[in-house]
């Protein structure tokens, strides 16, 4: 967190996109879809993350920055905001649920902790897709992937998954209906998405190649290059495994893989 102390009173304010708040996450994502950019965007963000603080002291701060700070002052509290390009890192689950009275779907844990290998790759399918053409259609349906409707508490595992068991053929209606959600919120999604991809790119290397690297200009990062098939085929004796391994838990699956991918580049290749 920043602490800036004015008149001896301190305003804690978030220094990382993980210490956000839902509601400044996704006015936050709308900056992202305007033409601001750098000292006036740096400007509106400052104001977002005044959100988080009790309403007086928001008034008092923003008071300050708009009628009282000088120039040196007001470019200090303006360069606070270099701390989210600094450290990018996202992965904490801040919207977790979405949709209005008679419909609420609910997101995957931090990190996407809870995902299965087969909801990582369909959800991943559109994100790319999404990234590429801007389709809105294809954005739904992404969200309609991660995003389920809530089981009963009864279920027995359901402190670790809530929403209901992923079935592809529910996902085109489930995304009807997320249409209705506005595009800020959606965004939102879609950036959290993406630094947890990127956790996930970090951490295994041997499965996402080093072309998975952030490429030059507005080109989406591509999937791994061996393609997510093979690799479920590769962890399959028979094609009747396939379907049990897609619902493996997603980071036991890419450790599975990678220690696989790792012994068989370890041994000696004949001659």
């Amino acid at each position: 967190m920043h602490q800036i102390t004015i008149r001896n009173t301190n305003y804690p304010l978030p220094s990382r996109w993980d210490e956000l708040s839902r509601k400044q996450l996704i006015t936050a994502a709308w900056l992202s879809t305007t033409k601001k950019a750098g000292t006036d965007l740096a400007k509106l963000l400052f104001l977002v993350l005044t959100q988080s603080l009790p309403w007086w002291k928001r008034i008092r701060l923003r008071f300050f920055y708009l009628f009282q700070a000088n120039i040196t002052e007001r470019g200090d509290l303006i360069f606070i905001t270099r701390s989210f390009a600094e450290f990018p890192d996202f992965t904490t689950q801040k919207i977790k649920n979405i949709g209005g009275r008679f419909v609420l779907f609910s997101g995957p844990l931090d990190r996407l902790s809870n995902c299965t290998l087969w909801e990582y790759i369909l959800a991943e399918k559109h994100f790319l897709d999404y990234l590429k053409t801007k389709d809105e259609n294809t954005l739904d349906k992404f969200i309609a992937v991660i995003y389920r409707p809530r089981r009963k508490k009864t279920a027995p595992d359901y402190a670790y998954d809530c929403r209901l068991p992923l079935v592809d053929g529910e996902v085109n209606e489930r995304a009807k209906k997320i249409k209705a959600i506005d595009h800020r919120t959606k965004i939102a999604i879609l950036m959290w998405f993406d630094g947890c991809r990127n956790l996930l790119i970090k951490n295994f290397p041997l499965i996402f190649k080093k072309e998975e690297e952030k490429p030059k200009g507005n080109k989406p990062r591509k999937s791994n290059s061996g393609g997510w098939v093979s690799l479920i085929q590769s962890l399959a004796e028979d094609m009747t495994q396939i379907e049990e391994i897609g619902k493996t838990n997603l980071t036991v699956a890419l450790t599975d893989i990678s220690h696989r991918i790792q012994k068989a580049n370890q041994k000696p290749k004949k001659k």
